[in-house]
């Protein structure tokens, strides 16, 4: 495994790209049509669902080899990912002298082959797109350990899932994370960010100090202080379990759960 460090802006609870009406959506019985800008991916009993994103290509098989390597991704987290996450608050005397400074490094498996060779999907009913971008419904064999009593909840005015602003503190003995991006260029970065931004969230319950500290500077007489959070967590079991696309700016949001690998 390698590590990739990403810069996160936490509040931890974080992400986000737009979408409007499917030009094309097809799913196998039994399963709701998905909005694509609204999706839930409970884990059931043997597999999970994981969404593979996309960017229109050339071909098709492109288009899902590149949703594989993306769903890939998300199903190493699930196998394993280790976070160090730090966020430096810095608060002065004036009423805007207040900003955030946050990072993170996220440790999981690069070497996909082994995840996409297990990935499947019907070419009938698992592929949707919706403005140039490519949409894969893809299942991969995994026991989930336990079972999550969760169902979408209520939304607020804006359309968007009471979960952003509120999130649950635990589903059971799951802990609970909210990540959220910003638009992003390309939506698949975008989603895979609030993966990551989740992951960091779960870490921030499972382990978490926080120091204080007080920066004097005699040249501007500035008198500021700086709150440092410290996270870190090994997780395992990683599921996004429900993801929601601001189709106003873009922005991603992902509700999560995952367990304490110690």
């Amino acid at each position: 495994m390698r590590k990739e460090p990403i810069v996160i802006y936490i509040m931890l609870v974080l992400c986000a790209c737009s979408s409007s009406p499917a030009k094309t959506a097809s799913t196998a019985p039994g399963k709701a049509v998905p909005h694509l800008n609204h999706w839930v991916t409970l884990p059931e009993p043997g597999h999970l669902t994981i969404i593979g994103i996309s960017a229109r290509q050339s071909t098709r098989e492109s288009e899902i080899a590149i949703a594989q390597e993306d769903a890939a991704k998300k199903i190493s987290m699930f196998h394993g990912v280790t976070v160090a996450a730090e966020a430096v608050h810095s608060i002065g005397a004036g009423f805007l002298d207040y900003y955030v400074d946050s990072n993170a490094d996220l440790d999981y498996d690069r070497d996909l082959e082994k995840y996409i060779e297990k990935l499947s999907y019907d070419p009938e009913r698992d592929i949707m797109s919706n403005d140039g971008v490519i949409y894969v419904r893809f299942t991969y064999p995994a026991v989930f350990p336990g079972a999550i009593n969760y169902s979408p909840g209520k939304k607020r005015p804006d359309g968007s899932p009471e979960w952003t602003t509120r999130p649950p503190s635990n589903m059971g003995d799951f802990f609970v994370g909210v990540g959220h991006s910003g638009k992003r260029q390309r939506l698949r970065d975008g989603i895979l960010n609030s993966y990551e931004y989740a992951a960091a969230a779960v870490a921030a319950q499972i382990s978490t100090s926080v120091e204080s500290s007080h920066v004097i500077d005699s040249a501007t007489y500035r008198n500021d202080t700086l709150i440092t959070r410290k996270s870190a967590g090994e997780l395992r079991y990683f599921t996004v379990i429900e993801i929601w696309i601001n189709p106003d700016n873009g922005e991603v949001w992902t509700l999560a759960v995952a367990k304490n690998a110690e």
